[in-house]
């Protein structure tokens, strides 16, 4: 799963922010080379950042750039098609999500924070959750 924050800052924090999105990359496209059977073995979760600066220019007239954090959450080790496995992939992503709104906090102390950040992100992910849990029922009512 990926858990991914935005925050709009200046071009000096892009460098920053576009080094950790490449290394979470790289853990992506290792998830990817070991998806069965083409499915995924991870849920990305996103996590936005709103700020109540102008798009496109800051106060002083710096540029203002949208900055996101991604985060993978794993649940090979779980089984989906029970409710504990399921609840337990939902309690991870809820705690994915929070961590990764509260490191972009930390990236970036200058903004202002977003409180529901770890709230929408958590929602956002929520779709791939239900879709893996349902691959998971399907492929356990076919070996019945």
């Amino acid at each position: 799963m990926i858990v991914k924050s935005t925050s709009r800052r200046r071009p000096s924090a892009l460098v920053a922010v576009s080094a950790t999105l490449f290394a979470l990359g790289l853990s992506a496209s290792a998830a990817a080379l070991a998806a069965e059977n083409g499915a995924p073995l991870n849920v990305i979760v996103e996590a936005a950042r709103a700020t109540t600066k102008v798009v496109g220019r800051s106060d002083i007239g710096a540029p203002i750039e949208q900055m996101s954090l991604r985060a993978h959450v794993r649940y090979s080790d779980l089984d989906l098609a029970t409710s504990s496995g399921a609840a337990t992939l939902k309690n991870r992503v809820s705690d994915a999500a929070r961590l990764t709104c509260r490191d972009l906090d930390k990236m970036y102390p200058l903004s202002d924070a977003d409180p529901q950040c770890a709230l929408r992100t958590a929602d956002e992910a929520m779709p791939q959750v239900n879709a893996a849990i349902a691959r998971a029922e399907s492929k356990a009512r076919a070996k019945r």
